[in-house]
């Protein structure tokens, strides 16, 4: 098994060149599979534009300048997305329900899951992470004009109502510090102005006020 010397990429027997990072293959250069492991561990990130070695949280190539955006490395939306499917496929229905309660512990977990889920680094994981945070804020629970009404709730019985609110809400706050990331990350970015607007009209909705 060869292996290039200068990115680590696994080459084909009869490869004259790198085809991850263009370098010409000298046998004298290649090492074994075992050599190899003990010096690459993990993957190794490289810009798509000049090849410089990147992190995987990298936005813009130090080296170029060019946009990290689109990487496959990077799909932190996608994990945040099947965790909480995860979740949603242990929630017992019907009787079972009813008698264990145990979609009261899917739902706490689901909760301290949004809470403390990390933004993401990337430009194009940011904003999907910002559209996603969107499409799962309930505005009728969230909205500041509730007021008085939702105060109803929380002298009742209703902990199903009280625990979407607080699931929305921190929608809310999710997509309130993705906006802030990304108004700090990439704000020249072609595309922004209209995730600014998406943005505002949400907290529009919501009675927000900025």
């Amino acid at each position: 098994m060869k292996y290039c010397s200068y990115c680590g990429a696994q080459l084909n027997e009869d490869s004259n060149f790198c085809h991850v990072c263009g370098k010409p293959v000298n046998g004298a250069n290649n090492e074994s599979k075992s050599e190899r492991k003990e010096e690459y561990v993990g993957k190794v990130f490289k810009c798509p534009n000049c090849g410089a070695v990147i992190t995987e949280s990298t936005i813009v190539c130090p080296e170029c300048g060019f946009e990290i955006t689109g990487r496959e490395a990077v799909s932190s939306v996608k994990r945040f997305e099947e965790e909480l499917m995860k979740l949603e496929s242990k929630r017992s229905g019907g009787l079972l329900n009813k008698i264990t309660r145990s979609s009261d512990a899917i739902d706490n977990q689901k909760l301290t899951l949004i809470k403390n889920y990390p933004i993401p680094n990337s430009v194009a994981d940011i904003k999907e992470f910002i559209f996603l945070s969107i499409a799962n804020i309930d505005v009728k629970l969230s909205s500041q004009s509730m007021g008085s009404k939702f105060s109803k709730f929380m002298n009742s019985n209703d902990k199903d109502m009280m625990m979407a609110k607080k699931i929305s809400d921190a929608w809310v706050a999710k997509m309130e510090q993705a906006y802030q990331k990304a108004l700090i990350s990439f704000p020249n970015d072609p595309g922004f102005e209209t995730l600014q607007n998406i943005y505002l009209e949400k907290l529009k909705e919501l009675k927000i006020k900025k």
